[in-house]
């Protein structure tokens, strides 16, 4: 007796064939997505979105989706925007090189909040050498501030350095510093502990200078 045909296969090989046409498409649809990080998305979109359609979702569902997309909690998040001026919360960088890979992912002009409790050798000078690219001004906070100024003078001169007392005076700076089509971004590159119970606890705090922020923008 013949073997009887398995319909699942077909249908599986049609849908990559689509999915494989599709995503050519769908990367040209995300470029349009102006989101925080859209680098990242584009990467991550090319890859799950083949994935998605392949699963049954639609084109036009992705893009919502990638629209209304605002990041894991203290992982490139996006915190708000007020006057131009996006901010994103990556608490979650507590390390040099977390903190440059996600300091890459920011499209425009950036003003970059690091500092935290140095642990010994951080190689900071991997996040000083990677701030140029788009970086007009880094403001440094917490115990590991002034080791962070003396890296950037060194590796990254062109960047304009700021010590703050703390991250809620920093935050206050690099506010005060950003200009429309600005980012300002939580990117620590070191441990929470000298101010914080944990790198959450440090991102809900930047999220609540944000949220106090907007409430100051509104007019009465």
């Amino acid at each position: 007796m013949p073997a009887l045909a398995d319909p699942i296969r077909p249908l599986s090989r049609l849908r990559a064939i689509d999915a494989a046409g599709a995503v050519d498409d769908l990367a040209v649809a995300l470029v349009g997505v102006h989101q925080p990080g859209q680098r990242q998305l584009l990467e991550v979109g090319q890859t799950r979105g083949a994935a998605a359609l392949l699963a049954g979702a639609t084109r036009a569902g992705i893009l919502q989706a990638a629209r209304t997309f605002r990041g894991l909690p203290h992982r490139f998040e996006h915190a708000g925007t007020v006057g131009g001026v996006a901010f994103i919360n990556s608490s979650v960088a507590t390390t040099p090189r977390e903190a440059a890979r996600t300091l890459d992912a920011v499209a425009g002009p950036a003003i970059l909040l690091a500092g935290g409790s140095p642990e010994q050798n951080l190689p900071f000078a991997v996040l000083a050498r990677a701030a140029p690219r788009a970086t007009r001004c880094a403001v440094f906070f917490g115990t590991a501030a002034p080791e962070l100024r003396v890296t950037f003078k060194r590796e990254a001169p062109a960047v304009r350095t700021i010590l703050a007392e703390d991250m809620a005076r920093a935050f206050a700076d690099a506010a005060a510093e950003a200009r429309p089509g600005d980012t300002v971004i939580l990117a620590p590159g070191a441990p929470s502990f000298d101010a914080f119970v944990n790198f959450q606890a440090r991102g809900d705090a930047f999220k609540d200078a944000v949220r106090r922020l907007e409430a100051a923008a509104v007019p009465p």
